[in-house]
């Protein structure tokens, strides 16, 4: 939930000798205006009494938050070589093993999923099958339990791909009533280059297929396939 809109760090703390150069100056009172324009713009926005909560860690507790706390939820599931690709390089934020072992000794994960990671769990793998165990065993069941559980899970290349119209539904499943722009959905992600102009339909080709080798797109299949997912594999981007 933001609370507010907060200032970028360089503006509040601008680096040493920051005012000597006439040109980054300017650009500093430029960034200020800016950061002021869009503050007054976004204060209302801020002031809601609905809390609307984005949490990457728990798709294991979709049904939980759904039935037990009568929450509405959509789960995001996106391609797993990105997820892979982001995670290797954020390197030791996302070690696997801690998760792992957590997952290898949860007999209760075990029991609604009739055991079928515990093999996999048990034996030695790479980081990249690792990570890709770890992304399976987090939207595998919770994509098959969606009905159950009260709620709805939508693809992030569907909403990438797909309009107005997907998103719509996405807004709807939380009780929304603001759908995006279509100009807004045309923008870069965040994760996009923030000096970009381009529109998002221009990124059609996913990044990590220039950045996963090989044999790690062959890791990671290995594991889609001895987990029976899929919704995913490594030759297609969706």
């Amino acid at each position: 939930r933001w609370i507010d809109y907060r200032a970028p760090k360089v503006l509040v703390f601008p680096r040493p000798g920051y005012f000597v150069d006439r040109d980054k100056t300017m650009r500093w009172l430029s960034g200020w205006r800016k950061y002021l324009r869009r503050r007054k713009v976004l204060k209302e926005a801020v002031n809601r009494n609905e809390v609307l909560i984005k949490c990457i860690r728990a798709n294991l507790m979709a049904d939980w938050f759904a039935r037990r706390l009568g929450c509405r939820v959509a789960m995001i599931v996106r391609h797993p070589c990105s997820v892979v690709e982001s995670q290797l390089r954020l390197g030791h934020t996302w070690d696997p093993e801690p998760v792992r072992a957590r997952y290898r000794d949860n007999h209760r994960l075990h029991e609604l999923t009739d055991g079928r990671y515990v093999d996999l769990l048990n034996e030695e793998h790479t980081v990249v099958e690792a990570l890709t165990l770890n992304w399976v065993i987090e939207n595998q069941w919770p994509i098959e339990r969606r009905w159950q559980g009260g709620y709805e899970v939508f693809f992030y290349e569907d909403l990438l791909e797909g309009g107005v119209s997907i998103w719509t539904k996405l807004c709807e499943s939380l009780g929304l009533m603001q759908v995006p722009n279509p100009d807004l959905l045309e923008r870069p992600s965040q994760q996009s280059d923030p000096t970009s102009a381009q529109k998002r339909h221009e990124f059609r080709v996913p990044s990590w297929r220039s950045k996963i080798r090989a044999n790690q797109l062959d890791e990671i299949q290995a594991i889609l396939s001895a987990t029976e997912f899929t919704i995913y594999n490594v030759e297609s981007d969706r």
